[in-house]
């Protein structure tokens, strides 16, 4: 009598062609089917492998790999399945089991309904024709399942497992987000405390400390099975905020309103890998529901986040706060263009300095330190933004206007400049490439020597890995300028917004100014500062 093994399977696909009250392929109905042809091929059954929610195509499924593992060992000489299809889809695995290993272990395979038996000579190749039949389906579906859910994308349907913080999905519509007021003010605070001066990861501490809930743990304090892959759970265990998540708020556009799908792929329907999609695969609906946080607040803070601030661990009184002063990362040195850092020690800030950054790293060898006072900059801003102010809410003073914004460089005009550059850039590691591949004809054909190529391939892989740093240096330039040109901010409501302020906030820097250039001190003393405005 023989030993056998029954595989049953059921996969997402078939639980959607199921109706109400059909389960012509239900596991259930698999396991009477082949039991009854077990018995009355008087088989001895070993036991029952079933798989629920699987893909014919997936390696991964336990009660599969289990059934093989006991198949090599010898645990019984026949497995049977309601088809071939139940027991894979991809050829490859066909091909290797079917025709390869089961030969090897002494198994006879048998599909009962499509008639599959390895022990018949002349089936092998309806199998093999089954089998390739099985995989065109598989890709078929595949393509035809991304096809639609890109479509409901396209639409605007939000399709994730679970909303960003701040969101829930909609009761009445589980492809709808809307605003968990609960959650969503904390990703206000956070934006807030950006803005304010901190860093991120004092403001993890600060959410640590008050014991707001992490994403994770609010998630699973309403009841949802859900654990981020990418925290420990140490962390999570213990309520802390890491810096990835907060950074990940900042930087998530979904909060202005803005839905961005489709940024991940799978290399194939045969892998699990997920890699990044390239930018232009993504899906961008804009508006798609309600916004947490205003445009104008978000891309100050994509400018802040780029200008890469650091900061200061005391105030002028000398009491710990944890917070950038107001000019972090917007002061530039005309020379370098490096950020000019605070130096002076922990006196007050009357002894503070802003210094180029280059040159405190190389000594002055590179750079000069372009050096100036911090209150004493910081005063000159104060009053050339009230001098703004009181131009923009006055008409009579148009000429001031004129002369102080005539250094705001134009974002379309500097734009339509670095993408002309990016162009050449490409053309250039067109043309080297080019160069290279005849080299190689013309070190075959013996027009040149092996050390002669050699020196030209490394002389032209060098001015290649050049272009690319440039590339990627100007693309992030164009990127910056896209945003400041799209949300630029209204002058004449932050003039009336401001008119009465008293002391410089990071806040009103952000929203006035774009950078400010500072050059090195001539003979006498003298230093130009000029300011480049955001409106």
């Amino acid at each position: 009598m023989d030993k056998t093994a029954i595989y049953c399977r059921l996969s997402r696909e078939d639980l959607d062609k199921l109706n109400e009250g059909d389960d012509s392929e239900s596991i259930q109905n698999q396991k009477m089917l082949l039991v009854n042809y077990a018995s009355e091929h008087d088989m001895q059954i070993y036991k029952i492998y079933s798989d629920d929610d699987y893909s014919g195509t997936d390696k991964d499924r336990p009660e599969w790999n289990k059934m093989l593992k006991d198949a090599e060992i010898g645990e019984f000489n026949v497995i049977i399945c309601k088809t071939q299809s139940r027991f894979t889809r991809e050829m490859e695995m066909v091909e290797k089991y079917i025709h390869g290993k089961f030969v090897e272990w002494g198994i006879r395979f048998i599909g009962v309904v499509d008639n599959v038996d390895t022990n018949i000579k002349g089936n092998k190749k309806s199998r093999q024709i089954n089998g390739m039949i099985n995989e065109w389906y598989s890709e078929d579906l595949s393509e035809n399942i991304k096809t639609t859910l890109r479509r409901k994308k396209e639409d605007g349907q939000f399709l994730g497992a679970f909303a960003p913080h701040g969101y829930k999905k909609d009761p009445t519509d589980r492809h709808k987000m809307i605003i968990d007021e609960e959650s969503a003010k904390i990703v206000r605070q956070i934006f807030d405390l950006y803005i304010d001066g901190y860093s991120i990861k004092r403001i993890c501490y600060i959410l640590t400390e008050s014991q707001v809930l992490t994403p994770t743990a609010y998630k699973q304090s309403l009841g949802y099975t859900y654990k981020n892959p990418n925290s420990s759970s140490a962390t999570s265990r213990f309520g802390v905020w890491g810096t990835t998540t907060v950074r990940s708020i900042l930087t998530n556009n979904t909060y202005v309103g803005v839905l961005t799908q489709c940024k991940e792929k799978k290399l194939s329907y045969k892998s699990k890998k997920v890699v990044k999609a390239p930018e232009d695969e993504w899906v961008v609906k804009e508006n798609n529901h309600e916004a947490i946080v205003d445009r104008n607040t978000f891309y100050q803070v994509q400018n802040m986040l780029k200008s890469k601030r650091t900061v200061s661990c005391d105030d002028k009184h000398g009491n710990k706060k944890h917070k950038a002063h107001c000019l972090a990362g917007k002061v530039k040195c005309t020379d370098c263009g490096s950020s000019l850092i605070k130096t002076g020690g922990s006196g007050s800030q009357e002894s503070r300095y802003l210094r180029c950054q280059l040159a405190n790293k190389t000594r002055n060898q590179r750079c000069s330190p372009h050096a100036v006072r911090l209150n004493q900059i910081k005063d000159m801003v104060a009053n050339e933004i009230r001098k703004l102010i009181n131009a923009v809410l006055n008409e009579d003073n148009e000429k001031y206007l004129s002369e102080r914004l005539s250094g705001f460089s134009d974002s379309s005009n500097a734009i339509e400049a670095k993408t002309k550059e990016l162009n050449n850039i490409n053309r250039m590691v067109k043309e080297n490439n080019d160069a290279l591949s005849s080299l190689y004809m013309d070190k075959v054909k013996k027009v040149i020597s092996e050390d002669e190529y050699v020196m030209l391939k490394d002389t032209f892989n060098n001015a290649i890995a050049e272009q690319q740093v440039k590339y990627s240096r100007l693309k992030s330039e164009i990127e910056n300028l896209k945003i400041i040109n799209i949300e630029k901010p209204d002058a004449i409501a932050l003039a009336k917004k401001y008119v009465e302020f008293e002391e410089l906030t990071t806040d009103i820097v952000a929203n006035f100014i774009d950078y400010i250039v500072v050059s090195e001190k001539d003979m006498y003393g003298n230093q130009d500062i000029h300011i480049h405005w955001n409106i």
